[in-house]
């Protein structure tokens, strides 16, 4: 009788076994911090959870046995054991080079959202750039070769000039309120040009991403985007109009900065740093 109710036990401690994989799932998901455009890291995760929870099922039932089967079931049950240590050892070298990061999968994406053009419109431009920046009602235009334009709003297509060549691929394009022009990009130097952009300077050695200006007092902010494993959040001030930089904030505990923004309200400076785990956003009166 033991035989014919072996099937059955195997088949409820598979079940009670993979009962437990829900609840496990949502706590580590509780626990994880998540970006949708991570989901495929966290899929990998969960793919190991099911092979886990499958092989950890194969491994209760032989327990249960017992008998002349014993020794066989035993020597199954090493195996069972072995496919789990790997198993576990994968999840181990996923945690620590991955971020496994699903937590906003059910936030709306904003790329994916309608476009709202009440109170503007939108124009397309027949030539191509890879970044920008408005100043009063002049624009400025910086291209993959590091070509630097400036163009007014009222007709940039007609009033498109190229006034300088910063030699670099550029992925921040600053003017400051002297009219200073600023470009880096990534694993490249800040570049400054002080007369329109025909000729550039290094001020720092560090790559930015992004710049802010107190128009009050005129100083200038900078964060690095700086990436490795041995880098982290830095902001750089500049009282000179960028000539040159001083460290007012530094947390190792932070990655790079994506944002730096004034607010000349509160007279207040913020910044948001990321990728990785350890991310956050900082403010300073």
């Amino acid at each position: 009788m033991a035989r014919a109710f072996l099937p059955f036990r195997q088949a409820l401690a598979v079940l009670l076994v993979l009962s437990l994989f829900p609840l496990a799932f949502s706590a580590w998901v509780l626990f994880t911090p998540l970006d949708p455009h991570e989901a495929a890291a966290a899929r990998i995760c969960f793919y190991l959870l099911v092979a886990f929870c499958g092989a950890l099922g194969t491994v209760v039932p032989y327990g249960l046995r017992s008998g002349e089967m014993a020794s066989s079931c035993r020597q199954r049950s090493k195996a069972a054991w072995s496919v789990i240590a790997l198993l576990v050892a994968a999840g181990v070298v996923l945690a620590r080079y991955y971020r496994w990061e699903i937590r906003l999968v059910d936030v709306p994406d904003a790329d994916a959202l309608p476009l709202n053009t009440s109170g503007y419109a939108i124009e397309k431009l027949p030539f191509s750039f890879q970044v920008s920046f408005a100043k009063d009602r002049t624009i400025y235009f910086a291209d993959a070769s590091g070509d630097v334009y400036r163009a007014d709003d009222s007709n940039p297509t007609a009033t498109l000039t190229r006034i300088g060549h910063s030699g670099l691929r550029p992925r921040c394009l600053v003017v400051s309120s002297k009219g200073s022009i600023f470009v880096s990009g990534d694993k490249q130097p800040l570049l400054r040009s002080a007369d329109g952009g025909r000729s550039w300077d290094k001020v720092l050695d560090i790559p930015v991403w992004r710049m802010a200006q107190d128009s009050a007092s005129g100083t200038l902010y900078a964060g690095n985007y700086s990436k490795g494993r041995d880098v982290h959040t830095i902001l750089l001030a500049s009282k000179d109009d960028g000539k040159s930089w001083r460290q007012v904030f530094a947390d190792p505990r932070l990655d790079h900065i994506h944002t730096v923004r004034f607010d000349p309200t509160f007279r207040r400076i913020y910044i948001a740093a990321g990728d990785g785990p350890p991310r956050g956003q900082a403010y300073s009166r």
